[in-house]
């Protein structure tokens, strides 16, 4: 049985039901949220694949105006040749312009620009400039640069740059500057990672060999050898730096040049002056000996192994002998507060009035034992024994020198032209 419903109950349900209507008629006509434009996939740029192209300059070639959208396999421009890709050889009198990626062999007389990666070889008289990563072989007359990483070898007149993959990791919707300035902000469909708008490191870790005329400058890992006679640069080395000048944050390996600077060094660092600022050796250290009465040295590297700057005179008596020397050295890890080294030091001698001799030197053999005066300080004494071995050469027969006759003499010898002598020594000093 029904129950009678009241007409104001009626009136209720009436309203309801137009409430109702109207709010699905303004959801009908209210905007959808529009999803952010760095989540909207872009369409791939369509590609054709071709055989071969002859080419004077764009757009005069058997392309015509599809040679920017032309993957060629071979590709021989007498002036200058554009193309989206290169998938065997590509020869260029002047130059060769690719918007996508090389797979293969490329030469120029003058220039290669290639906005993706380069997998192959890769030859010019002047320059090589790629916006992403190399894997293989990059020669140039004057220089290689390279946006991305680089794997293979490198090997320029004057300059070898790597960028780094850090900068396109950290902002991935930013195109290279490569390709903007070929007018081609993100990939085309040439390859697997089509959808990335910019060119991300493709090179897994691999060896790297860089040799340049003048510098490498590198913003990723190196491993195998960074080469150059005034500078090498690099993040990480896992080989060798040889160099006047060679700067990395990490090495495991061998830096090999006048000026060596590292953040940390896990091998050696040989050089005049090597700085490392994490865990490096620097100390410096005077003392007095019975061949030369001050001695001041700086010590620079790395505990196992480290070089010494120094300088010595000796100003008591009628006439002051001084000396500048360059030595290595090594120490051992710290016993309590005992700490043993050794050190081979080379001293060149300044001349004095009263003899003939062109050429003075001596080298000394230092084993020494520092102990550390405060448990918690920097200070420590240092005892040394040397073996000092001195000669003196003249142009005008026997050198008439008498540096170190006085000394306990284990040999006392002269030539035509030379004089050595050979005794033990003692130092006692501070480190500091």
């Amino acid at each position: 049985m029904l129950t009678p419903r009241s007409p104001s109950t009626l009136l209720s349900d009436s309203a309801d039901v137009e409430l109702a209507q109207e709010l699905a008629r303004l959801t009908r006509l209210a905007p959808r949220p529009l999803l952010p434009l760095t989540a909207m996939p872009r369409p791939a740029v369509p590609t054709r694949e071709r055989m071969a192209q002859l080419s004077l300059i764009p757009p005069l070639s058997t392309n015509w105006l599809s040679n920017a959208r032309a993957n060629n396999r071979f590709s021989i421009n007498a002036g200058v040749g554009y193309a989206a890709g290169v998938r065997a050889v590509e020869l260029g009198g002047l130059a060769n312009v690719v918007r996508d990626s090389v797979r293969g062999f490329q030469a120029a007389g003058l220039l290669n620009v290639t906005g993706l990666d380069v997998r192959g070889v890769q030859l010019s008289g002047l320059g090589n400039v790629g916006g992403g990563a190399v894997r293989g072989l990059q020669a140039a007359g004057t220089f290689n640069v390279v946006r991305d990483d680089a794997r293979g070898v490198q090997l320029a007149g004057l300059l070898n740059v790597v960028g780094g993959a850090a900068g396109t990791r950290a902002a991935p919707e930013q195109p290279t500057r490569v390709r903007r300035w070929l007018g081609q902000p993100r990939r085309l469909a040439t390859d697997p990672a089509a959808a990335a708008p910019a060119a991300p490191a493709s090179s897994p870790p691999g060896l790297l060999l860089q040799a340049a005329g003048l510098a490498n400058l590198t913003g990723t890992d190196v491993r195998g050898l960074q080469t150059a006679p005034l500078l090498n640069l690099a993040h990480q080395v896992s080989g060798a730096q040889i160099g006047l000048v060679n700067v990395a944050r990490h090495v495991r390996g061998v830096q090999f040049g006048l000026v060596n600077i590292a953040d940390s060094v896990r091998g050696v660092a040989v050089g005049l002056l090597n700085i490392v600022r994490r865990g490096g050796y620097r100390h410096g250290e005077v003392w007095t000996s019975e061949s030369l009465p001050l001695n001041v040295v700086l010590k620079l590297g790395v505990r196992r192994y480290y070089t010494l700057l120094g300088a010595a005179a000796e100003p008591f008596g009628s006439r002051v002998q001084w000396a500048a020397g360059f030595g290595v050295g090594t120490a051992g890890r710290p016993h309590g507060r005992r700490t043993l080294s050794l050190d081979l030091l080379h001293w060149t001698l300044a001349g004095t009035t009263d003899d003939n001799a062109n050429w003075r030197q001596l080298v000394q053999l230092r084993p020494a034992l520092a102990w550390q005066i405060e448990p918690a300080g920097r200070l420590q004494l240092v005892a040394a024994l040397t073996l000092n071995w001195a000669f003196a050469y003249a142009d005008d027969g026997i050198p008439d020198w008498t540096f170190g006759q006085n000394q306990l003499l284990l040999l006392d010898a002269s030539g035509p032209y030379a004089r050595h002598r050979l005794w033990p020594g003692a130092q006692l000093g501070l480190r500091f």
